[in-house]
């Protein structure tokens, strides 16, 4: 009984202290307010930040780029989650700054809101909510959750969280510690970007499978703490609480694509 009020008031404190609304009003697309016990969506928003650029550079969280945006859409209807990967160099228009440029960049001049904004008008769907991850936050969800287990396509040497020293992976499937499932979604040396995309859809599908097995759950006052440390989102704590009653005890499916597209080169640069 002295953990489960104890737990109930570390999500309440977790959830409140990563509670980040946005300026948007309901979605253009939407006569109603969405609504967590209907179908809605959720942008998730991967950012380039660590300690060390933010340092070195004197940024905010809002002034980083996202190097990942993947579209979640949950239809209670079916019971599934359709997860649409965004290229970070699509070609975009951005209404904050009137012309466009990559979608990656949204972030960087109008934070979560200009990204809900960009990706609302590059897709014509409601984008309803949002979810900011940094570096560090991939490294201690996994690390939380107790690792995950991941076909890694092809060898992969790339900087750890900090830049400060080197993942090194060998092809093949394997259970991934926190920094090696970062090294993973980070890499686009020997694919592309579209390569890393799809790595990064399919670490969100991993992740949230490991949460709802028994080891995830167990461990549940670790994820919120996580959360809490590295994540920005406009869910209430209502809300979150509705979602992870129902996507906990319900048998979820998963279908991913990515948004493909034609290359296109500005000749001034």
């Amino acid at each position: 009984g002295i953990y489960i009020y104890s737990l109930y008031n570390t999500f309440d404190e977790g959830v409140s202290s990563s509670y980040e609304p946005t300026d948007r009003e309901r979605s253009d697309l939407r006569e109603e307010d969405a609504n967590v016990e209907d179908s809605f969506t959720v942008l998730i928003l991967g950012t380039d930040e660590n300690d060390s650029r933010a340092e070195k550079e004197g940024l905010g969280s809002n002034d980083f780029r996202t190097d990942s945006m993947i579209l979640a859409t949950f239809d209670k209807n079916n019971d599934d989650v359709k997860l649409v990967n965004i290229p970070r160099d699509t070609l975009s228009y951005i209404e904050t700054e009137g012309y466009f440029d990559k979608i990656n960049h949204a972030h960087m001049y109008g934070g979560p809101s200009a990204s809900m904004e960009t990706v609302e008008t590059l897709l014509n769907v409601p984008v309803d909510y949002y979810v900011r991850i940094n570096m560090a936050g991939v490294v201690d969800i996994v690390n939380s959750v107790g690792g995950i287990e991941f076909d890694v396509p092809f060898d992969m040497n790339e900087p750890d969280q900090h830049d400060t020293s080197r993942i090194e992976l060998e092809a093949g499937v394997q259970e991934l510690t926190g920094e090696e499932a970062l090294a993973v979604v980070r890499s686009r040396r020997v694919d592309s970007d579209l390569g890393r995309g799809n790595r990064q859809m399919e670490l969100v599908e991993a992740v949230l499978n490991k949460v709802k097995s028994s080891g995830g759950l167990s461990k549940i006052d670790d994820l919120i703490k996580v959360v809490a440390d590295n994540t920005k989102h406009n869910f209430t704590t209502k809300e979150i609480r509705e979602l992870a009653s129902y996507y906990a005890f319900n048998d979820i499916s998963f279908e991913s694509t990515q948004l493909r597209g034609t290359d296109y080169w500005n000749q001034s640069n």
